[in-house]
């Protein structure tokens, strides 16, 4: 859960809007959208802030993610919503679970607090166009 606890922080501090995400094993997906800050500092944020506190957590120092991370942009409603379907499906794809409504990591299960209100509102598309689905991977550890 505190991977989680820092996307929700990252979206509480107003620096994105959050419409999908899971936390798999060994990577996170997001599917956010700026608002205060650029595309790299909202992923820049939530980089150090879960490192900090997942290392904090579990006694240990040291890099957590890999220094890269895929993102592409999402322009289109309905490519936003079949991005958000395919994620929410990744840990059924991975075999964790049935259905992606039993996978608490993931939106699937908290879709109601998220901001998939906004894909309604005009001034969420005019505002940045531009929506990015990320995927980023843990670091791995010797």
């Amino acid at each position: 859960m505190l991977m989680i606890d820092c996307i929700m922080k990252g979206r509480e501090l107003q620096n994105f809007w959050l419409l999908g995400f899971v936390v798999m094993p060994h990577h996170v997906h997001l599917i956010i959208k700026a608002r205060n800050r650029d595309f790299p500092s909202c992923i820049g944020f939530l980089k150090g802030a879960s490192a900090y506190i997942i290392n904090k957590n579990a006694e240990r120092t040291g890099i957590l993610w890999q220094s890269s991370y895929f993102s592409r942009p999402i322009i289109e409603e309905y490519l936003l919503i079949k991005e958000i379907e395919y994620l929410e499906n990744n840990p059924v794809r991975a075999n964790l679970v049935d259905n992606p409504f039993q996978y608490k990591f993931s939106s699937a299960v908290m879709r109601n607090s998220l901001d998939m209100k906004m894909i309604n509102e005009a001034v969420f598309w005019e505002e940045a166009p531009e929506i990015n689905h990320s995927r980023q991977r843990f670091q791995p550890r010797d």
